[in-house]
C-alpha cells in the first residue's frame, strides 16, 4: 500500500500539519527500499528533513531542535528525515507508524516550526535531477534567520520555474 496516505483522521496532528504545509502523509521507501511512513514532499518527491547540513563541512545550518531531540527510536536514522521505518507496508505496520509519527508531529507542532528551503548538492536525488536540487526542511522558528544565506536561498516559485522537478 505505497503512496499517499488520506485516510489519517485519527491521527489529528499528522492531519493539521499536512495541511498547514502542503506536504503529505506518505508510506513508500527511503534510502535503498527501506520501507517507511513520512511526511513527503510531493514537489521534489522525497520526505521532509529536520536538519540542513552545509554542505563544505557538515556542519548543521539549521534544524529543529524539538524533533532531533524527539525522534523515535524508529525512524529513519541514515538521514534527518520525517520518516517512520517499518518492516513492510502492510496496514499493521502503517497504523502503528502513524501513531509513532503522530506523536513525533505533535511535539513538532507545540514547539513551533518554519518551513525552509535548502540546496541539495551531495544526495542521489541531487546526482538524479542533474547535480543540484532545492529541498524543504522544518527548522525552529527562531533559526530561520540565523540560516546560512548560501544554502537557503530559493522560494516554491523559483522551484517550479525549474520545468523538472527538483530543479531549479
Amino acid at each position: 500500500m505505497a503512496g499517499e496516505l488520506t485516510n489519517i483522521d485519527q491521527f489529528p496532528d499528522i492531519k493539521a500539519f499536512v495541511k498547514e504545509t502542503g506536504f503529505k502523509c506518505w508510506a513508500g521507501e527511503i534510502g535503498f527500499g527501506r520501507p517507511c511512513v513520512g511526511i513527503y514532499n510531493p514537489l521534489t518527491e522525497c520526505y521532509v528533513a529536520y536538519q540542513v547540513y552545509n554542505e563544505e563541512d557538515y556542519s548543521i545550518d539549521a534544524e529543529h531542535t524539538v524533533a532531533v531531540a524527539q525522534k523515535p527510536n524508529c525512524a529513519y536514522h541514515k538521514g534527518p528525515y520525517l520518516a517512520i521505518l517499518v518492516e513492510d507496508l502492510s496496514e499493521k505496520f502503517i497504523d502503528m507508524a502513524l501513531q509513532r509519527l503522530n506523536k513525533w508531529i505533535r511535539t513538532v507542532r507545540r514547539a513551533g516550526y518554519k518551513i525552509a528551503c535548502y540546496q541539495e548538492r551531495n544526495s542521489i536525488t541531487a546526482l538524479a535531477a542533474g547535480g543540484m536540487v532545492v529541498q524543504k526542511a522544518i527548522v525552529n522558528v527562531d533559526w530561520i534567520d540565523r540560516v546560512n544565506a548560501r544554502t537557503i536561498a530559493h522560494t516554491d516559485a523559483q522551484l517550479k520555474k525549474g520545468g523538472r522537478r527538483g530543479l531549479v
